[in-house]
C-alpha cells in the first residue's frame, strides 16, 4: 500500500521507479548486511539470481500501481501463485486435492474478469503490459524461492535475503547512472519523505522475504501460497477503496470476491 500511494503520486519515468526502487533496496540490504558476511558461494549465487528478479520485479509493479487501479493490480500480481503451486505439484510432488483444483479454476475466473476489455487508453495497455509482466516475474521469484528451500543451505536464509537485496541495490544503483548520464532525471523531488517511505518499505520487504524464505522451506506451497497472497490480497484491497478510494466497476468489484472466494476454497 506504500509503494502504491508513493507510485500514484510520484512515480512517472522510468528512471523515477529506478530511484526509488534503489533506496528500498538498500535500506533493506542493510538489515540483513551483517549476514553476508559468512555464507557458502551457492548461497550468494541463489541471492543473484533472486536480486535480479526482484530489481525487474519491482520496476514493473511499481510501473503498473502508477498507471492502473491499485486494486487490481495486486490482484493480478498475487494470483502469481499459480505458477510456483504448478511447481509444487508437478516438480515436487505434493498432493492437488478437488478443492484446489476448483480453487485455481475460479482464479482463472478472476483474473479474465479483473480486465476491462473495453479500454482502450494508452494508459490501460501500459498497466496491462507491466501487471503481466509483474505477474510472471513474482512467480519467478517464489519459484526461485521454493529452489533454494529445497537445497541443503535453506538454513541461511538470512544470508540469502541480505545477498539478494545487496546485489538489487547494486544493479539499480548502475541502471539508475546509466540513465542519468544518458540525461534522465528524477521528475519528483527528492526530500526526507522519500527516505522515510523507502526505509518503511526496505523495513516490511526484507522482514516478509526472510519470513516468506523460512515458511517456503518448512510448509507446502500448496498451502503457503494461497493463505499468504489472499490475506495480502484481501487486506490490500479493502484499504485501496477506503484510504485511497479506488472505484472498481462492477465486473472489476465481483472479479475481487471471487478471487477471495477461490483463495478460501483452495485452503479448505
Amino acid at each position: 500500500m506504500l509503494q502504491g500511494m508513493f507510485a500514484k503520486k510520484s512515480i512517472a519515468t522510468f528512471i523515477d521507479g529506478i530511484f526509488f526502487n534503489g533506496i528500498i533496496f538498500s535500506f533493506a540490504a542493510l538489515i540483513f548486511s551483517k549476514n553476508a558476511i559468512h555464507c557458502q558461494s551457492p548461497v550468494i549465487i541463489f541471492g543473484f539470481i533472486f536480486g535480479l528478479l526482484t530489481l525487474l520485479f519491482q520496476l514493473c509493479y511499481i510501473k503498473a500501481m502508477a498507471y492502473g487501479n491499485i486494486s487490481l493490480t495486486v490482484l493480478i500480481v498475487n494470483l502469481s501463485m499459480i505458477i510456483p503451486i504448478i511447481v509444487s505439484v508437478f516438480v515436487f510432488g505434493e498432493v492437488l486435492t478437488a478443492t484446489k483444483v476448483l480453487g485455481f479454476f475460479l482464479i482463472v475466473i478472476t483474473l479474465f474478469m479483473s480486465v476491462d476489455r473495453n479500454e482502450k487508453s494508452a494508459h490501460f495497455k501500459k498497466w496491462l503490459t507491466f501487471s503481466a509482466l509483474s505477474f510472471l516475474l513474482n512467480g519467478a521469484l517464489a519459484v526461485t524461492q521454493q529452489i533454494f528451500g529445497r537445497t541443503i543451505w535453506k538454513n541461511e536464509s538470512s544470508a540469502f535475503v541480505a545477498w539478494s537485496y545487496i546485489i538489487a541495490a547494486i544493479l539499480s544503483l548502475v541502471l539508475y547512472l546509466l540513465l542519468k548520464f544518458r540525461g534522465n532525471k528524477t521528475t519528483f523531488k527528492i526530500k526526507p519523505s522519500v527516505f522515510e517511505n523507502g526505509l518503511c518499505i526496505g523495513v516490511i520487504l526484507g522482514v516478509f522475504q526472510l519470513l516468506n524464505t523460512k515458511a517456503i522451506a518448512t510448509i507446502d506451497g500448496l498451502f503457503l501460497f494461497p493463505t499468504y497472497n489472499g490475506g495480502t490480497l484481501i487486506l490490500s484491497s479493502i484499504f485501496s477503496v477506503i484510504f485511497l478510494k479506488d472505484k472498481l466497476k462492477p465486473h472489476q468489484t465481483i472479479s475481487i470476491i471471487i478471487g477471495i472466494f477461490a483463495i478460501i476454497i483452495i485452503n479448505l
